[in-house]
């Protein structure tokens, strides 16, 4: 099968969820409203679209399907409870550097869980990557310090997005993406909505003008962006599309620089070159039995 164009929707992918911290600078809520309304809003818009294909579809789904689903979903929701709470208790630098360690625990735990090979320009191309990533962010890197528990919680968030990917990535060669991607959505809002009790926060108390940030973000990071990726699941590996994701930084980078001015220094756009060579090399390069 040709699998040019599942290449496109990734670059797609990546300019949307580009904006999703440009537009989360307009809401005045705090982060853990901020991403169960994403999450409401998001399923809110599907639902009109895709509730008749998920429901007929969802009631020919075995157990293991739909539980392998849900899961996906409760780990999606587990991340983005993770990369808020280890923004509000470390740097913006030490969460970024460590929330980017998914690639290696995609190539980690499919190894370990999944039985799958690594082969060596996965493990090349993860750490051309990642060495971009911390030129990105290096004027940070010099202010550094340990606050281990927004630390730990970023590994976490890692973690987390590496397992919704590779479940991911398994399912949707027996579900179509819609269903998928509506139940993982749902179940991540799920899990968000729980953990507001937890932390005793209500997600509907909110200011009516971050409701148009709720749908920003639901309509571009999310439908434009999250389910573009969760669309190639089903024909690239979990590993290349891992790794896509590092490009964010780069186009958030640019798009602070065009929309308020920030500094664009010329070691971010050496990292910037340094992810794309490294998706170029992952893609183009790729040898049949080349193992570690």
């Amino acid at each position: 099968m040709n699998t040019k164009k599942y290449y496109y929707l990734i670059a797609v992918g990546i300019l949307s969820i580009s904006l999703s911290p440009i537009i989360t600078r307009f809401a005045q809520s705090p982060s853990l409203v901020i991403a169960a309304n994403r999450m409401l809003y998001t399923v809110i818009l599907l639902t009109p679209f895709t509730l008749k294909k998920v429901l007929g579809e969802g009631m020919g789904l075995s157990r293991q399907l739909l539980g392998l689903n849900l899961l996906s979903g409760f780990f999606l929701g587990l991340h983005f409870w993770a990369w808020i709470d280890a923004l509000q208790n470390t740097s913006v630098a030490n969460a970024t550097i460590l929330v980017n360690l998914h690639p290696v625990f995609i190539l980690i735990l499919g190894r370990i869980v999944f039985k799958e090979r690594v082969d060596l320009r996965s493990v090349i191309s993860t750490l051309i990557a990642l060495t971009g990533s911390l030129l990105i962010i290096y004027n940070s890197l010099r202010t550094l310090s340990l606050n281990p528990q927004g630390d730990l919680m970023a590994v976490l968030g890692a973690i987390f997005v590496a397992v919704y990917l590779l479940v991911g990535a398994r399912i949707r060669q027996s579900i179509s993406n819609p269903t998928y991607t509506y139940i993982a959505y749902t179940m991540a809002f799920v899990t968000l909505l729980l953990l507001s009790f937890l932390f005793s926060t209500n997600v509907f108390d909110y200011p009516l003008t971050d409701a148009f940030v709720f749908l920003g973000l639901a309509v571009i990071p999310t439908l434009l962006g999250h389910s573009l990726f969760n669309m190639s699941l089903k024909y690239l590996d979990p590993h290349l599309v891992g790794l896509s994701i590092l490009g964010e930084p780069i186009m958030a980078t640019l798009w602070a620089y065009l929309l308020f001015s920030e500094e664009l220094v010329f070691l971010q756009l050496m990292g910037g070159l340094l992810i794309v060579f490294a998706l170029v090399y992952k893609v183009g390069f790729r040898r049949k039995g080349e193992t570690l």
